[in-house]
């Protein structure tokens, strides 16, 4: 029987309506509507913009009206889908037109906002805990679907008004749906785990502290990574392979890794207790020996060690080259013929073991028991516990801030924190620290060239670096992700060799999926069992222009995948980048291709706007993780991996 915790907050589902207005030559997105609703009391209202007024100012008395009745409330979370990329950039311009930027507190992560504090009001974004759209969410928890709405069809004031009663239908379904799959969430993991989701902001989060109520042993065997030992292991995390073998495949077949992470966190052992330097070693064998990161130059006539290049991401190549390699990677390149050429250092841990398995399985059975009950709400949760942990420890040691600020401070924010996007006449900025001791460092240097007093110097101390590390850093231990990402590229190698001996040819590989030119054998698959492959689709044909750049027919569908334009991917074709393929050859290894569209949402962060915008996209394969290889008729037909010197 499970605790029923008290809830101390409101907690408010809310949705904005926008309509798209000419303020000043920019097509920019305004307030025209606001629903919200209290997930316990049920208690709802719309609020609707006034027609007597131009609309920058009925736009401010709505938003006014909503935050008011906010304010009235105890303590309530308000949740938005989207928050961070779209309702808080409303809310944010309005507290300081409002005369409330000092009152503004953000928590954000990779220039990525995930909560707003003004006053006694929490702003928080539901798609950092439910990483999916609200039609999908209303659909797998609720067995409901959003109303259709043309937003297109509103261009005017005159527009919102004349549709009000349609709008106000749309909005309240909206957020009804919200508040439900907020409601419904939150019940299921408190009755599964005892664990209140409200003092969670993300997924990640929310699934650490379910392992850490379980294997509390565990947590703390790990050591937790700082300093030089974190900087030093995450020259040596990277992410999945991702490469393109053969840029053409007809009639084959996509297949993905049942929860890859999960299944390399329930089977491989973990890098325990502390983190031991070792600055040199007497006989080179001495690696075979040791478990942990290591940095070496090697040389190598097989493409199966990662490292990073500057700008551009993973390759894997041929040749000589110095990395941080995970002891077992490095170990795997041994055996197929690596050599190390010099042994730098390594920083190694004594203790090893299989941590995972028993929280994984766990929540891997309870979700097979759910889909077998038809629960798809706690197998939709389970599944985002399972695969939120393994990203969790590794995460990242910079400092994501936005905030208002005084202007008369701007030329010391710029000089310390190398600015990146300010706006004068809000005085909102956004900037990331990646080394305090460098930021402090910058500090001292400006205040010595500008002549500033010591008392006048502490002050600016207090105000300008003090209050970016007074609160500590977060847990992390980046050994965990390392490793698991590690055997994971391990594990993804094996399969392709396995696939190779058996007469599978690959031409696409992307982190925990294959595309193949015939089925892969009987033994890798399975639909249920974790680290087995699935079959996604089968393919009538495919092209293959990059990593994470391509496109394929099924049957009557296409699928189209570009990195950082996903979402204006309608735009896009499986015959336009069938073209593009045509067109690369030995002439023109690098083929570039434009065109123009409209964005409809833009966020402009600086100056705290979403508009309209047109964009020209160029799309550019560059092949800095192959080298292509061309026939004699100068025909592109394959690919081999870089090879560095």
């Amino acid at each position: 029987m499970y605790m029923n915790r008290k809830i101390k907050n409101e907690i408010i589902a809310a949705d904005f309506e926008t309509v798209i207005m000419n303020n000043k030559g920019v097509e920019e997105h305004i307030v025209y509507a606001i629903g919200w609703k209290d997930i316990y009391k049920k208690e709802e209202k719309v609020e609707y913009i006034d027609s007597n007024l131009n609309y920058n100012e009925s736009s401010n008395i709505l938003l006014f009206k909503f935050m008011k009745s906010l304010f009235s409330m105890n303590r309530p979370i308000v949740y938005f889908h989207n928050m961070g990329g779209f309702d808080g950039i409303f809310i944010l311009r309005w507290a300081k037109l409002n005369d409330m930027g000092d009152k503004v507190k953000i928590l954000s992560r990779n220039t990525t906002i995930l909560k707003i504090k003004i006053g006694n009001v929490e702003f928080r974004d539901s798609y950092r805990i439910l990483p999916a759209s609200l039609d999908n969410l209303a659909n797998i928890l609720l067995g409901d679907k959003k109303i259709d709405f043309d937003h297109e069809c509103i261009k005017s004031l005159e527009d919102c008004l004349y549709m009000r009663e349609t709008v106000e239908i749309y909005l309240r379904k909206d957020v009804d749906i919200l508040s439900r799959v907020i409601h419904k969430s939150s019940v299921n993991i408190l009755k599964e785990f005892n664990i209140n989701i409200f003092d969670h902001l993300t997924t990640a989060s929310l699934s650490l502290e379910i392992y850490k109520l379980f294997n509390k042993h565990h947590i703390n065997s790990i050591e937790e990574s700082k300093g030089y030992k974190d900087m030093f292991i995450r020259n040596g995390y990277y992410g999945g392979l991702c490469n393109v073998m053969k840029p053409d495949l007809k009639d084959g077949y996509h297949y993905d890794v049942n929860s890859l992470y999960p299944y390399i966190m329930a089977n491989f052992e973990m890098p325990l207790g502390e983190g031991v330097w070792v600055n040199s070693i007497d006989d080179i064998d001495e690696i075979k020996d040791m478990f942990g990161f290591i940095e070496v130059e090697v040389e190598t006539i097989t493409p199966c060690l990662p490292i990073g290049v500057k700008n551009k991401g993973l390759i894997t190549p041929t040749g000589k080259f110095s990395g941080v390699f995970f002891s077992e990677e490095l170990k795997l390149a041994l055996d197929y013929g690596c050599k190390i050429i010099k042994f730098k250092k390594a920083l190694i841990y004594k203790n090893k073991k299989i941590i995972f398995r028993k929280f994984i399985n766990n929540i891997y059975s309870k979700r097979l028991e759910a889909k077998k009950r038809g629960d798809s709400v706690n197998q939709y949760i389970l599944k985002l516990i399972m695969n939120s942990l393994y990203g969790r420890f590794g995460l990242g040691t910079d400092i994501s801030i936005m905030e208002f600020i005084d202007r008369k401070y701007y030329a010391i924010y710029k000089h310390i924190y190398n600015v990146a996007n300010f706006n004068e006449d809000l005085g909102f900025i956004s900037f990331i620290i990646k080394n305090n001791d460098e930021s402090k460092k910058l500090f001292d240097e400006w205040c010595s060239d500008n002549n500033i007093k010591v008392g006048e110097k502490k002050e600016l101390r207090k105000k300008l670096i003090g209050k970016y590390s007074k609160n500590g850093e977060p847990y992390r231990a980046v050994q965990i992700s390392a490793a698991i990402a590690s055997y994971a590229r391990i594990t993804m190698w094996k399969d392709m060799e396995y696939c190779w001996n058996n007469g599978v040819d690959i031409s696409y590989m992307d982190t925990d999926s294959l595309f193949v030119d015939k089925p892969i054998p009987d033994e890798m698959v399975s639909k249920n069992k974790l680290g087995y492959y699935k079959l996604e689709n089968k393919i009538d044909e495919g092209v293959f222009l990059a990593p994470k750049a391509y496109a394929y027919k099924s049957d009557s569908e296409e699928i189209i995948k570009l990195k950082g334009i996903e979402k204006d991917k309608q735009y896009l074709s499986y015959g336009m980048i069938k073209n593009i393929r045509l067109q690369i050859n030995k002439n023109h290894p690098s083929k570039k291709w434009k065109f123009e569209y409209i964005k409809p949402v833009y966020r402009m962060v600086n100056q705290l706007k979403i508009v309209r915008k047109e964009q020209v996209l160029e799309l550019r394969f560059e092949s800095y993780k192959f080298e292509r290889i061309f026939d004699k008729n100068g025909n592109w037909i394959a690919c081999k991996p870089p090879h560095l010197n």
